[in-house]
């Protein structure tokens, strides 16, 4: 049976790719819903990368890249669906 939850709360997207979430030991996650929102004044560049486990983040896996502007909220429909499996990571990074 599926049990769905949130992966993470919301958090800031900083300047350096960081990790948003890891997919535990034996787990395998699939993305139902994922939006962004800019709280910002001026518009942000999102990137979004869905690193396999064990790689680093890379044009390669870099699924999202886009300009929000100040108060949008945009559904990432780039990366709904998308299976990640134990020890692969979402990383995010704002231009801004």
């Amino acid at each position: 049976m599926n049990n769905p939850k949130k992966l993470f709360s919301p958090l800031l997207i900083g300047t350096t790719v960081s990790t948003a979430y890891t997919v535990p030991t034996s787990t395998v996650t699939v993305i139902k819903h994922a939006t962004l929102h800019n709280t910002n004044s001026n518009s942000v560049e999102a990137t979004i990368y869905l690193v396999p486990s064990g790689d680093s983040f890379s044009t390669t896996n870099q699924v999202f890249k886009k300009r929000i502007s100040p108060g949008e909220t945009r559904s990432v429909f780039e990366i709904i669906n998308a299976t990640l499996t134990t020890g692969d990571t979402i990383q995010v990074l704002s231009d801004t």
